[in-house]
């Protein structure tokens, strides 16, 4: 009886040791914008050129990312969404690139305004 007891008592214990919350598996990650370049083409168009980094903050491998992000200049918001299929592994980071073309060529943009809206890994 005092075998089947220590045996129950160490099964338990080497469940709980082994087992890992579930919830630590879900995938999380982070957003942000790291540089802004302004350029205007040989045809007089003006764009902002925002480079980007995925940063996967979980324990699963992220496949891909989409965010929705605003980005705004002197004189307009533009809203804009990114799919991104890169695959990140847990503990690193991707980078990424997006270009705005401005509807106007007077526009100026800060990297401060492109404020990232939503986020989804899969």
């Amino acid at each position: 009886m005092k075998m089947r007891l220590f045996l129950a008592v160490l099964a338990a214990a080497l469940c709980a040791a082994g087992c890992v919350d579930p919830s630590s598996w879900v995938l999380s990650g982070e957003v942000k914008f790291i540089e802004l370049r302004e350029s205007v083409d040989s045809g007089g168009e003006k764009k902002g050129s925002l480079d980007y980094s995925i940063r996967n903050t979980g324990r699963s491998k992220i496949e891909g990312t989409s965010f929705a992000f605003t980005y705004s200049t002197d004189k307009r918001k533009y809203h804009f969404t990114v799919v991104d299929e890169n695959a990140v592994k847990a503990g690193t980071l991707a980078y990424g690139h997006v270009s705005v073309a401005y509807d106007e060529p007077t526009e100026t943009g800060k990297l401060e305004s492109a404020t990232i809206d939503s986020m989804q890994f899969k």
